[in-house]
This record gives C-alpha cells, sequence and structure tokens, in this order.
C-alpha cells in the first residue's frame, strides 16, 4: 500500500479542519519526495497545535517530524533526545537533510 498515507492524510484532514493548509501541503511535499518505496510513517495524527504530526518508530526509539504552516520539527531517538527545526515558508522544497533523517 504505497499510497496509504494519503488515506489517512485525508482522514486527519476531515476531522481535524484547524489544521492549516499549508501544514497539510508541506506535509505532502515530505512524504512525496520520500518516494513511494519508502517507508511510511506509522503514525499520522493532529499536534497539540494545529500542525500534522508524523511517527515512526525505530529499534533506538520514535521519530516524530511535526509539520506546521512554517517549518519541520524533527525529533528523533538518541542518547539525547535530537530536535531540529527546518524551516520551510510553505515552499515545495523539502530539506535534503530533514529527508536523512527520515527512516526509510
Amino acid at each position: 500500500m504505497p499510497d496509504d498515507w494519503k488515506d489517512r492524510l485525508q482522514k486527519l484532514i476531515q476531522e481535524h479542519l484547524d489544521v492549516p493548509e499549508a501544514a497539510i501541503a508541506a506535509t505532502r511535499s515530505l512524504l512525496n519526495a520520500r518516494g513511494r518505496s519508502a517507508r511510511q510513517p506509522d503514525e499520522i495524527a493532529r499536534g497539540y497545535w494545529p500542525t500534522v504530526c508524523l511517527f515512526w518508530t525505530t529499534d533506538q526509539g520514535t521519530v516524530e517530524v511535526e509539520v506546521s504552516a512554517t517549518a519541520y520539527e524533527y525529533s528523533g531517538p538518541s542518547e539525547r533526545l535530537d530536535i531540529r527545526r527546518f524551516e520551510h515558508a510553505g515552499e515545495p522544497l523539502v530539506s535534503n537533510e530533514l529527508l536523512a533523517l527520515v527512516p526509510t
């Protein structure tokens, strides 16, 4: 099911009308940039703020990417929590550095 994330994102959008269109578009850009053969998020949810949260479970812990209208915030597993912010300002391009951090 290579495009299952599209259905799950659509369901989230229908359930949470307050999530900004820019956050939804940035989520689509990120998941499309990863390609059809990339591992899909294990979970897609609305964040505390009106954001989209993507979760991947790994042997080292959980990787989360929270997508807002202006930025991607990566939280990754390590001995110390690794948090990085990648501004996108509504642009469709996704940072190669972010793409390299997300589990494949």
